[in-house]
């Protein structure tokens, strides 16, 4: 049985309708431990560096009732334990905080681009960055040669689903698309991701991704939302949502990148390499280097319509063990508590 987000219309609710529930596919799981390549196979699948499902019967992530702006932390699979300083970012035994609190309490604020429409345009100049609930960058200039800021990150975790296209019509009544997590899904709700020829099918649904983002503070920013001191610089942590053409040149890449450039030799328990045939077996590290992330203008496929849409480059240098600590240890405790049964 499929379980989707629920396509209703926000301006017309019922009270019987049901919350609704967000079914996520796997993360992109360069972050994890997985089956070592073989080596010499120059035809291998690269499928084979990811790691495991996540346990039968882990209880699937539920967005139905985040606060606007925030989002939960998705469930990747375990994370092997590769450095020791990991230990001082597990969630501390907080002094008033009394009760079971765990990972999945953890709410993150959304990195958002302002588009021509929306609530978001209402309050600020398409083309601003808004992080959280405040302006993080000013729109960027499209004049040659001008000099527009951008964001330099690392990416925690990347989760891969599919999103209802609906039409222009559909989204004037105020209906939400459905996501999905699997192709299987797609299918089983009558959808499809191919298009006919030059043509966008009514029951096309787009890939997209649900991106967990550790962002450095922009220099000489006020935001609030960098609080975060590791390796000596401020970071805040956020999700970003990218779908469509914003999917294919911001996640994709990505993952691209983890699978065939991101890689650190898997160790022992006794913090040696493993090998194979006398050569070090690697995994991919999602998080081992920095991005650049900016915004420019791109045409949409059969349309005048010109929104804006991410670029991202894969930065030279390497993320601090500081920062590297805090993202396994983000990864390593969400899973530990997604795996607990439900009650």
């Amino acid at each position: 049985m499929v379980k989707a987000t629920l396509r209703t219309n926000k301006n017309k609710p019922t009270a019987a309708q049901a919350p609704p529930i967000d079914v996520e596919a796997q993360e992109i799981k360069s972050t994890l431990g997985a089956g070592p390549a073989q080596p010499g196979d120059a035809s291998q699948d690269l499928t084979n560096l990811l790691p495991p499902q996540t346990p039968p019967g882990a209880p699937p992530v539920d967005n139905a009732h985040v606060a606007p702006g925030c989002e939960k932390f998705g469930a990747p699979a375990t994370v092997p334990r590769t450095e020791k300083s990991a230990d001082k970012y597990a969630p501390p035994q907080t002094e008033g905080f009394e009760g079971d609190w765990g990972a999945d309490d953890v709410k993150f604020p959304q990195l958002k681009l302002v588009q021509g429409s929306g609530p978001l345009s209402q309050q600020f100049d398409v083309g601003t960055v808004v992080y959280g609930e405040d302006e993080l960058l000013p729109p960027a200039s499209v004049k040659d040669g001008a000099f527009n800021q951008s964001l330099r990150f690392t990416p925690i975790s990347i989760t891969k689903q599919w999103k209802e296209k609906l039409s222009q019509d559909q989204v004037e009544e105020g209906l939400q698309p459905r996501i999905v997590g699997t192709l299987a899904d797609v299918e089983e709700l009558g959808g499809t991701t191919r298009w006919a020829g030059d043509q966008r099918p009514d029951n096309f649904w787009e890939p997209s991704a649900r991106c967990i983002l550790l962002i450095e503070a922009p220099e000489g920013t006020e935001h609030p939302g960098f609080s975060l001191e590791l390796d000596g610089k401020m970071y805040g942590v956020a999700v970003y949502y990218a779908a469509g053409i914003a999917f294919r040149d911001s996640a994709k890449i990505i993952f691209n990148a983890a699978m065939t450039s991101l890689l650190v030799p898997i160790m022992d328990d006794n913090g040696m390499p493993v090998l194979k045939n006398g050569r070090s077996q690697k995994r991919p590290l999602l998080y081992k280097k920095f991005w650049r992330l900016s915004f420019a203008k791109k045409t949409l496929r059969n349309s005048t319509f010109t929104p804006w849409e991410p670029v991202v480059r894969l930065q030279k240098d390497e993320t601090g063990p500081e920062v590297r600590a805090f993202c396994d240890s983000l990864v390593r405790n969400n899973a530990a508590e997604t795996a607990a049964p439900a009650e």
